[in-house]
């Protein structure tokens, strides 16, 4: 998402905060099924016997064979070609996509969080000034610079508005990921509203496959996910970046944990060039997502912000 290793961290100047909700789909089935549940049978008192993250398995058609088509032609579906380069390249932009009033009813519920969260904090004698007059985009920042970690207080409170659920359930989104994955859909568990307060270690993801972060069952599930952000999200205010092609040999890298201060895990350059059969640095490029746009990616492609 923003750093491969660390030295190579690049600090955004920006005066203001980048907010994105990021959703994951994946297949209803046996095999989603299977991805979580603990093999107790492999449990001993020495441990598993195979540890998460550690696997010499490949399965590179799950991840780069483009189904059937789908016969009926609905709102919001990718073109052929589309289709083709997402699978191709592990990750597609996709513009002018929701409707501005459907993102506005997302920053308007962002911006109820955020005043719950500064009241929460008044209360308990963290912050000195509730900073109401301060816009969407700047109020979280004043908060963090008298609450370090307010950011990730936001980010794990676990709370699902009602525009979310709007977005989640979205009729042309849905439409999409039944080109991808089929008709049986289900909402991954995992879905995240990040914020991107300026020069934040918590904020700053390192490289990483999203598998990196479950077990070894579901790296033979695949995942899309749907970068949204609710503001313009550039290379100066903290866009993604991606590696090209780093999907296509269906494999999981080994991940480190953790990167600086925070719970992230991360790849090494070499590991990724190793493991994953790229290029660095030109493999990596850079996704600015216009507002009302979405970065669409599966779960094997390595990425930071």
């Amino acid at each position: 998402m923003i750093t491969g290793q660390l030295k190579s961290r690049r600090h955004f100047r920006q005066e203001g905060i980048q907010f994105c909700y990021q959703v994951k789909i994946m297949p209803q089935s046996d095999v989603l099924e299977k991805a979580y549940k603990v093999d107790w049978n492999s449990m001993g008192g020495d441990g598993p016997k195979v540890i998460s993250g550690e696997t010499d398995e490949a399965h590179p058609e799950i991840f780069t064979t483009i189904p059937p088509k789908v016969a009926e032609t609905k709102p919001g579906q990718l073109t052929d070609q589309q289709i083709k380069e997402f699978f191709e390249e592990g990750f597609l932009l996709i513009e002018d996509f929701f409707e501005r009033e459907l993102l506005g009813e997302c920053r308007s519920d962002i911006k109820d969080l955020v005043d719950q969260l500064a009241h929460k904090l008044y209360r308990d004698g963290k912050i000195k000034h509730l900073y109401k007059d301060e816009g969407l985009f700047q109020r979280l920042t004043k908060i963090e610079a008298e609450f370090p970690g307010a950011n990730i207080v936001l980010h794990k409170q676990g709370i699902v508005p009602e525009s979310v659920k709007k977005i989640w359930s979205h009729e042309k989104l849905l439409n999409i990921m039944e080109q991808l994955i089929g008709q049986d859909i289900a909402g991954h568990p995992v879905w995240n509203l990040r914020t991107k307060t300026p020069k934040n270690e918590a904020t700053t993801v390192p490289w990483h496959q999203d598998v990196g972060y479950l077990d070894n069952n579901s790296y033979k599930v695949f995942q899309p996910t749907a970068w949204i952000p609710l503001i313009d999200a550039t290379e100066f205010n903290g866009c993604m970046q991606m590696v090209r092609r780093g999907h296509s040999s269906g494999r999981v890298a080994t991940h480190q944990c953790c990167s600086g201060g925070t719970w992230y895990v991360m790849l090494q350059d070499g590991e990724m060039e190793k493991t994953l059969g790229v290029k660095l640095p030109d493999d990596i490029v850079t996704c600015p997502v216009p507002y009302g746009s979405f970065l669409l990616f599966n779960n094997l492609i390595p990425h930071r912000r």
